[in-house]
């Protein structure tokens, strides 16, 4: 997660992963928690694992979900922001996959 700018103040969020036509347990792990920002942070890196096969598949897609911001609200007065993610199959990358950043202007 990156903000526009620094953080002015101390700001978190809650984040769960949702499935798409990845599944938890056989794509990807979910994962669930909080994160912080502290005063002039900008980003912070939140990691899924993804989970190697050997099986010939479309690539697939799972979600990142922020929501109950503290110190901060989301833009348009949303509940939650959503970040679409896709695990690319390619056998020779088994277990990796490369992620761009997701760039959300929140208001602190």
């Amino acid at each position: 997660m990156e903000l526009g700018a620094p953080a002015a103040k101390e700001t978190s969020v809650d984040f769960r992963t949702r499935d798409g036509s990845a599944k938890a347990g056989y794509d990807y792990i979910s994962s669930k928690g909080t994160i912080t920002l502290e005063i002039d942070d900008q980003w912070v890196k939140v990691w899924v694992q993804t989970l190697a096969d050997d099986i010939m598949e479309a690539d697939e897609t799972f979600s990142l979900v922020l929501e109950n911001p503290r110190g901060a609200t989301f833009p348009g007065g949303v509940d939650e922001l959503v970040a679409e993610r896709t695990i690319k199959n390619d056998i020779s990358l088994l277990g990796v996959t490369n992620l761009e950043g997701e760039i959300y202007d929140v208001a602190v």
